[in-house]
């Protein structure tokens, strides 16, 4: 939630640039860019994609600036344009090349300490099976979960940036986190069916 000075700077930054001054935008955008790039990279995992995503969603916005409400926070508007782009990559990427093999976030890849390497070892390989589970979730599922779960996000803010109901969320979160369940017992913190192994 924006303070009440965070709320009238965003004010007079988007009356400024509805009056034409376009670097009240830029200000805008840099004020958030951090914040709507943290959401995209969490939903596609990969900066590239993620900082085309971001870099279109103000592009969006400043096309609408027209039609955004005043009395709302920037911020969950700003969002919920990223969030629904991040959805439309999600899907075309899935139908071009199913799912691309993405490589696991960062910390992953850091070398573990020799006192505690099998430990490290585990924790890398849960975390690797949790990344490949949620890239098996559709968009929307997937949206849902990060915002939820990870962004902590309320659900009523979550319905408003995707357009739904509060309860069609609850429902997109329980059956995603049923799906991830689901990956995991089937395939194991290793990604190999635990029948094979």
């Amino acid at each position: 939630m924006a303070s009440a000075s965070e709320a009238a700077l965003e004010h007079k930054w988007i009356t400024k640039c509805l009056d034409g001054d376009t670097e009240a935008f830029g200000r805008l955008a840099e004020h958030h860019r951090g914040r709507v790039f943290r959401v995209v990279y969490g939903m596609l995992r990969n900066a590239e994609e993620a900082e085309d995503v971001t870099q279109e969603a103000f592009v969006k916005a400043f096309e609408a600036l027209k039609r955004f409400d005043r009395k709302r926070p920037f911020l969950p508007w700003i969002l919920s344009i990223a969030t629904h782009l991040s959805i439309d990559r999600i899907r075309r990427a899935k139908r071009a090349r199913g799912l691309a093999a993405e490589h696991p976030d960062a910390a992953a890849l850091r070398p573990a300490g020799t006192e505690a390497a099998d430990e490290s070892l585990a924790r890398r390989e849960l975390r690797e099976a949790l990344w490949r589970a949620v890239r098996e979730l559709d968009g929307r599922m997937r949206s849902v979960l990060w915002l939820r779960d990870v962004e902590g996000r309320p659900t009523e803010e979550v319905a408003e940036m995707l357009g739904v109901a509060p309860p069609t969320v609850r429902v997109h979160l329980f059956k995603a986190r049923a799906r991830v369940r689901e990956h995991l017992d089937r395939e194991g913190p290793k990604g190999k069916k635990k029948h094979e192994s």
